[in-house]
């Protein structure tokens, strides 16, 4: 099944849960630790690089499979229709995870912008970082056993698409040329934008945890956003003018995957 036909299929499903109340609906919370490629890369200062070292960082160079990602959030819905079996359902899921750069990436290109301004004599010198977004949509099973009214435990497995988008990422700098009419030296922009485009990956998940009467759920997850180069498009401006556009593809794929601790609440219905 094509990923276009799976998402319909799956709007399809959540779209007619309001109508059976064997379904049952739950939110939730968590956090998203980022591992594989994704959570990878350290920063090393060199004299060719004295801001830090980026030839690593998949979102800059060609040759490289570091995300960078800091620890995110994420927020899910889960549709379950609850099978014959007690406790069994299938479920369909949208999840969103944020991810923004981590510590020691948000410190290099801040001392990449001082390093123009000090070391090159740039006027003024702004990067607008990127951010990382998943969108899993995956179907699979769940099962619920409830020890009494209070106390129960649960597991889930899932699969489905993953829609990987990152932000764009723009520096913006302002240096001087000198002029010809002896009207002295004037300040040009120079504006460097790199388009991420958006990709579609393979997703899956596995999941457990405790619930609390019939309602709150507790449990760790671990949900694998699979595995694909990033490309982008490299755009440069000089005073709104454009001076060159390239596009890159990454020749190395970079994993992704997050570790979640999260929260949930279960929507009353007449199963439990």
């Amino acid at each position: 099944m094509s990923f276009k036909k799976f998402t319909l299929v799956a709007l399809l499903v959540f779209t007619s849960t309001f109508a059976f109340s064997q379904f049952r609906f739950e939110v939730r919370l968590g956090d998203a630790i980022p591992m594989g490629d994704f959570g990878s890369g350290t920063i090393s200062k060199t004299a060719d690089y004295p801001y830090g070292d980026l030839t690593h960082w998949s979102l800059n160079n060609v040759n490289g499979k570091d995300g960078y990602a800091g620890m995110g959030v994420n927020l899910g819905f889960d549709a379950t229709y609850m099978l014959p079996v007690k406790g069994l359902g299938v479920m369909l899921g949208i999840d969103l995870f944020f991810n923004g750069l981590n510590s020691d990436m948000y410190t290099c290109l801040n001392d990449y912008t001082t390093w123009l301004q000090h070391e090159i004599g740039i006027r003024e010198a702004n990067i607008t970082k990127p951010y990382y977004f998943n969108i899993p949509i995956m179907i699979g099973a769940n099962y619920t056993y409830s020890f009494n009214d209070t106390y129960g435990i649960w597991g889930e497995v899932a699969l489905g698409p993953n829609f990987r988008l990152v932000s764009n990422s723009e520096l913006k700098i302002d240096y001087e040329i000198p002029v010809i009419d002896d009207e002295g030296n004037r300040f040009i922009e120079r504006i460097q934008t790199q388009e991420f485009k958006s990709a579609t990956t393979f997703a899956f998940k596995i999941g457990a945890g405790a619930l609390f009467w019939n309602r709150m759920s507790v449990g760790i997850e671990f949900v694998s956003l699979g595995s694909k180069a990033v490309e982008w498009t490299y755009i440069d401006k000089h005073g709104g003018i454009e001076y060159s556009r390239h596009n890159y593809t990454g020749n190395n794929a970079m994993s992704a995957s997050e570790f979640l601790i999260r929260i949930g609440y279960r929507f009353p219905n007449r199963n439990k």
